[in-house]
């Protein structure tokens, strides 16, 4: 079935191929993943789990984000934005001229986020290859969530 890509796709397809230039495993969560599975529902960013990376790694994929014209919205600092990234701060990056849509990265800490990582689904989006959690474990992501609150 053929996708018609709307501004949250075109973006993801932007940010992927920078996580793939990097190396950086990640794993799409959360609205985007409900959206693609057909549910009608908006949402203004794209939540991404990444594994834990180093430094160099980070800053590979910094220098590669700003070079492809995406800002981060919560600090314009390399040392500060990795601080915030290892400290399990969500990062939080749009292209230049507009903060909505974003796309949000979070480091994978949990269990849960670590099985969301090791269980992903592989989409086709375009020619892309993107990878999503499966709904089961957006499933359990959510009742956690909610017993927690």
């Amino acid at each position: 079935m053929k996708k018609e890509l709307n501004s949250l796709d075109e973006l993801l397809l932007s940010f992927v191929p920078l996580l793939k230039k990097v190396g950086a495993k990640f794993v799409v969560v959360s609205g985007y993943v409900a959206i693609l599975y057909g549910r009608s529902r908006t949402t203004e960013d794209i939540d991404v789990l990444v594994e834990e990376i180093s430094k160099e790694k980070f800053e590979r994929l910094w220098k590669e984000a700003k070079r492809k014209g995406f800002v981060c919205i919560n600090t314009t600092e390399f040392e500060d934005a990795f601080s915030l990234f290892k400290e399990g701060v969500p990062l939080r990056f749009a292209k230049k001229s507009s903060f909505i849509p974003n796309i949000e990265i979070k480091r994978a800490r949990s269990v849960i986020d670590k099985l969301t990582l090791k269980m992903k689904k592989r989409v086709k989006l375009k020619n892309e290859t993107i990878f999503i959690s499966p709904l089961e474990m957006q499933i359990a992501y959510k009742q956690i969530i909610f017993r927690l609150d």
